[in-house]
Parts: structure tokens; C-alpha cells; sequence
């Protein structure tokens, strides 16, 4: 129940005014944050979209879809691809609300999108000055081990497919 009561105060009633993973390219320094929300993302009326203000808020300057497969796997990657208007949206806006960069903010949209439930956690946690996940980098140990066990578990059950189909023996693949 607290951690619930948490999350409604941090979301209805405090501002968004940090970004949730440290990135190297962020600014620093007040007069740095106070440039880099200069740069962020306008908000058009009129179009009710969000718009650049600058080349290093475009989608080539962030990571392109494969990178958010790596990093977050498939739902996002298919919120990416079905909907890429909606996410760029997303992107932009969390560029514009916690004044970061692309990278940071693509980062945290995939992670929203994959759960947003443990995401808007550790966004709480991260805040109180706890625990903050790293989305930008990719772990490539997890990578290694996730491809390795995937294709374990895939070859397996394609086999187990097909001696039902077939009638094959299930036990002949461990002989």
C-alpha cells in the first residue's frame, strides 16, 4: 500500500525533473540544464505533436529499433514497429519533461513500454535516491545467455513438435 500511495504522489503531484539514468552526454551544471531545456522539444498546439528543436533529438541520433529489441525485447520493439508515431511521441515528450537526451529517453520509453509497473518502481525508487537501472547500455552477458537459452528451449519444443506430428520418438534426440 505505501509503495501504491508512492507512486500516486510521485505521478499526480511532483514534476518529472530527473532523468532516470545518468547519461554522459547530460548537462551538469544549472546554467548546462537550463540550456538543454532550452533545446528540448516544443509542444505544437495546433498539431498536437511534439517537435524538434534540434538535430540531436531526431531518431538517428538515438538508438534504431534493433537496439530496442536488445535492450527490452520484443513488446517494445513491436510498440516500435507498429506504432512508430506514438513512440517517437513518447520519446519526444519524455525528452521535453525530464530535459535528457535521446538515448536516455528511448531508454526509458522501452523500458515503460516492456512493464510499465516495475518501470514507474524504479522510476520512484530512483528519485528517493535509491536503485536506478541503466536502459541505455546493453548487457551483454544477459544478451549471451538469453540467445543461448532461447534457442535451447526453441529447439526443444520444435522437436517435441514435431515427433507429435510425425510420431518420432521424443527420447531419440537424447540417445
Amino acid at each position: 500500500m505505501m509503495i501504491l500511495k508512492q507512486l500516486f504522489l510521485t505521478l499526480c503531484f511532483l514534476p518529472a525533473c530527473y532523468s532516470f539514468v545518468v547519461s554522459p552526454h547530460r548537462a551538469t551544471t544549472t546554467s548546462a540544464l537550463l540550456a538543454a531545456k532550452a533545446k528540448s522539444p516544443k509542444f505544437n498546439p495546433s498539431t498536437e505533436q511534439w517537435e524538434y528543436t534540434s538535430d540531436d533529438q531526431k531518431p538517428e541520433a538515438g538508438y534504431d529499433i534493433s537496439g530496442t529489441l536488445l535492450r527490452q525485447g520484443p513488446k517494445p520493439f513491436f510498440i516500435r514497429l507498429l506504432n512508430p508515431d506514438q513512440y517517437e511521441q513518447a520519446v519526444l515528450k519524455f525528452m521535453a519533461t525530464d530535459s535528457c537526451d535521446r538515448m536516455v529517453a528511448q531508454g526509458n520509453m522501452d523500458a515503460f513500454f516492456e512493464n510499465a509497473q516495475d518501470w514507474a518502481y524504479y522510476r520512484t525508487q530512483a528519485e528517493a535516491g535509491a536503485y536506478a537501472p541503466d536502459y541505455v547500455t546493453v548487457n551483454k552477458e544477459k544478451l549471451v545467455k538469453t540467445v543461448i537459452w532461447g534457442t535451447g528451449i526453441t529447439s526443444l519444443l520444435s522437436w517435441g513438435a514435431y515427433c507429435l506430428v510425425t510420431g518420432a520418438d521424443f527420447n531419440a534426440i537424447f540417445r
